[in-house]
Parts: C-alpha cells; sequence; structure tokens
C-alpha cells in the first residue's frame, strides 16, 4: 500500500488517499481511495511512466466510472483486461510528482 497526501495548487489542505499496485498484462495500475470518504469509491490510474529517479509519475485516469461498483477484484481485472489498449477507456493525462 502507498500513502498520498496531495495538494493541489491554491488549497491549504492536502487531501489524503491509500494506494495499491496492479499488474494487468504487464501494465501497471494504481488502485486509488480517499481515507475520508465514508464510502470507499476507487479511483483507476495508468501508470504510463515512471522516471529513473521514481519521484515523477506519468498517469491516465480510467474513464470507466461504473467499475466501482464491482463487486469482486475479478470484475475489475476483466474490464481493464478487455479495454486495456482501447484510448477512449482513459482520459486526462497527469503528472505526479515526489515532494519529500
Amino acid at each position: 500500500q502507498y500513502r498520498i497526501l496531495a495538494k493541489e495548487a491554491g488549497k491549504k489542505k492536502a487531501e489524503k488517499y491509500t494506494a495499491f499496485l496492479s499488474v494487468v498484462d504487464s501494465i501497471r495500475f494504481l488502485n486509488v481511495y480517499s481515507n475520508e470518504d465514508t464510502e470507499k469509491r476507487y479511483l483507476f490510474l495508468r501508470l504510463m511512466e515512471i522516471n529513473a529517479a521514481g519521484n515523477k509519475l506519468k498517469i491516465s485516469s480510467v474513464e470507466d466510472t461504473t467499475m466501482q461498483y464491482f463487486t469482486s477484484p475479478a470484475q475489475v481485472r476483466e474490464r481493464i483486461t478487455k479495454n486495456l489498449n482501447n484510448p477512449d477507456f482513459y482520459k486526462d493525462t497527469t503528472c505526479f510528482y515526489k515532494v519529500k
């Protein structure tokens, strides 16, 4: 598991998340959920690149929001495997930076 603190520019409070790594057909994904939500809702992020120093991640968000309602990891894996190379399955490429 990974602990993530995310602070957007201009916001005073950092948001807290927990994440874990999944691998589907050699493609890495981060499964992220908020520690502050009363209901666990997952955000699935495809890891596109990790720099050599390990302090910069380039990710794409999985567009399929219905996956958060699946009741088993097998259902999530099946949906991701089916859409792994479908560009419409992803959105918003973003970079994350390690600051500490």
